[in-house]
């Protein structure tokens, strides 16, 4: 289309431009013959066009040879028709063949350029827009997925084990009341049942298997808004000088094709040489030496100003280049056309220019826009990870040992059924089991520093388990938030696992500094270890982050030892959010 339109506009231009001065009655007949040559230049055009769009890849031999092709075939045309719509004394065929399949080849590869700067900047824009839209929708639709997949556990949890836990305290109270052991067997029971049949596996599934949530982007395709090109023009304002230099050039060569068929070769060689100074150098210079004057002017004005210059440099050149050919063959010919091709030529540079840096403009906010958006994709998965694990925690950890604080408090009533105990153990049971409920619903809340957060792990076995605690000044400054969080969920399990397992009733917890790592040893007067052990939630979380840890028998206690080097626990929710995203 474009290659019909600017050759048009252009051809039309051309011979109003010779004719006005003379205004004879060659005007109409030559415009009728130039619509005409580029109304049956149109089959052609549209043949070339759908033998290109056949290609499977880009050809530009073929597209050379095409742009020559339509120029002949139009020296061709003007041949055949000239004496029908305009019968005057017209130049050789030789002559209108070259002449055309030279222009074609210099003015349509430009304007296939020129076109495509725009239409591939279009075509960006849309890609950067239509990225976003995805990005944004994947990233809302896991969001989403995530909350309803969170809020599926919390109901869970709340259906399965604390409305039956609460159940369990009225009715714990009154068989209490009741002096009815067996009452309280069945109550330390359930609530067993309920850590190791409900709260265990799901706390499980919440730590150590990944979420099926994923962030994928769905195809979504949209129509750049026509319009947008004005970018591209308001860009090209803000350089409207730029990009004289090849097309001075190229003023060069057309000149030297208009003055073939009038001179000698020494006469061309000259006249070309001549051509690179008037349209090449001096344009050149002066567009380098306005270049910073027209980035002052408003958008407009610059836009103006730098018309009005190639207008003048137009002018300059073809005057020139016929005083030269005055000067040399005595008679000059003033061709206004090809100021106006300068002209246009000038215009379309800039925009082809502008189109290309507003292209490398698009591909570095393309790839920034993929950056930033992975890196919200990932901090995202961070982020559901870290809430799953966290409530995963918080069940496995502080439910788990409310629960079986309260059964261990039931079981020592059981054995004694002493009334004057039974407000006591009633208080303690409640304690312990308000102590899980408590814990389920302040999840994810972080206690100050690595003190508080062990002696809050260390609280909940108050009453059931005799816990001391000893942790060095420095292991306490050495350590951050999410670091202090981490090695609490440590002790808690260890803690966990020696009263569940080991039927431990003494616990204590040293933490220290060596060096640049955290060694904590959490020791009991349980049963010890077992001879096979399988890690289970806690112990996989440390094989995942890659800690080490020992449990041996020690004399009369049971010690777990994990040495915890500084940085681990913060960038191991990285890790696995990096290769679940990847």
């Amino acid at each position: 289309m474009w290659s019909w339109i600017l050759p048009t506009v252009t051809a039309v231009a051309f011979t109003v431009t010779f004719e006005v001065p003379a205004f004879d009655y060659r005007l109409w007949p030559r415009i009728a013959l130039v619509m005409s040559v580029q109304m049956l230049l149109i089959p052609l055009l549209l043949a070339g066009f759908l033998l290109l769009r056949a290609l499977s890849r880009p050809r530009p031999w073929l597209g050379v040879v095409i742009f020559v092709a339509l120029g002949i075939a139009r020296g061709f045309i003007i041949d055949g028709l000239a004496p029908v719509i305009e019968p005057i004394a017209r130049d050789a065929l030789s002559y209108q063949l070259a002449l055309n399949a030279t222009y074609a080849l210099l003015t349509l590869p430009f304007i296939a350029i020129v076109v495509d700067a725009v239409r591939r900047y279009r075509s960006l824009r849309a890609q950067v827009r239509d990225e976003a839209l995805r990005w944004e929708h994947a990233l809302s639709d896991a969001e989403a997925a995530f909350v309803r997949e969170y809020a599926e556990y919390r109901d869970k949890v709340d259906t399965e084990v604390m409305a039956r836990v609460i159940d369990l305290q009225d009715e714990i109270a009154a068989r209490a009341r009741e002096a009815a052991g067996a009452g309280a067997v069945t109550g330390a029971d359930e609530l067993r049942r309920l850590s190791a049949e409900v709260v265990r596996p799901l706390s499980h599934e919440l730590i150590l298997e990944t979420t099926s949530i994923k962030v994928t982007p769905v195809p979504f395709a949209s129509v750049a808004p026509r319009w947008e090109v004005r970018d591209v023009l308001r860009d090209a304002s803000r350089a409207p000088a730029a990009g004289h230099w090849g097309l001075c050039t190229v003023m060069g060569l057309l000149g030297l094709v208009g003055l073939s068929p009038y001179g000698s070769i020494p006469l061309l060689v000259m006249n070309f040489a001549w051509n690179l100074v008037i349209f090449g150098l001096v344009p050149g210079a002066i567009s380098v030496a306005t270049y910073r004057a027209w980035q002052r002017l408003p958008e407009a004005w610059a836009w103006a100003a730098s018309v009005a210059q190639w207008s003048v440099l137009g002018i300059i050149a073809v005057v020139s280049t016929s005083w030269l050919m005055r000067l040399t063959t005595g008679t000059g010919t003033v061709f206004w056309g090809v100021a106006i091709l300068y002209v246009v030529l000038s215009a379309l540079t800039v925009v082809a220019l502008a189109g290309f840096r507003r292209q490398q403009d698009l591909q570095i906010e393309l790839s920034d826009l993929l950056v930033r958006q992975e890196a919200l994709a990932s901090r995202l998965m961070m982020r559901i990870d870290r809430d799953r694990r966290e409530l995963g925690l918080v069940l496995h950890g502080s439910v788990q040992a409310g629960l079986t604080r309260a059964a261990i408090a039931l079981d020592r009533w059981g054995d004694t059924l002493d009334v004057a105990e039974l407000p006591g153990v009633v208080a303690e049971v409640r304690i312990a089991l308000d102590s899980a409920v408590g814990a389920f619903e302040s999840a994810g809340q972080l206690a100050a520093g690595l003190d508080a957060v062990i002696l809050e792990r260390l609280r909940l076995w108050s009453g059931a388990v005799t816990c001391s605690s000893s942790i060095a000044p420095d292991a306490i400054g050495a350590t951050g938030a999410t670091a202090s969080k981490a090695i609490g969920d440590i002790v808690g399990e260890a803690v966990t696992n020696a009263v569940r397992h080991g039927q431990a009733d003494a616990v204590s917890v040293d933490v220290a500094l060596d060096e640049s790592v955290v060694v904590v040893c959490v020791r009991d007067n349980g049963t010890g270890p077992l001879a096979v052990r399988h890690p289970g939630a806690g112990l996989g979380l440390l094989a995942r982050a890659g800690i080490p840890w020992t449990l041996e028998r020690v004399g009369a206690w049971t010690e777990f030892t994990v040495r915890v080097p500084a940085g681990v626990l913060e960038t191991e929710q990285d890790r696995g959010a990096d290769v679940r995203q990847a």
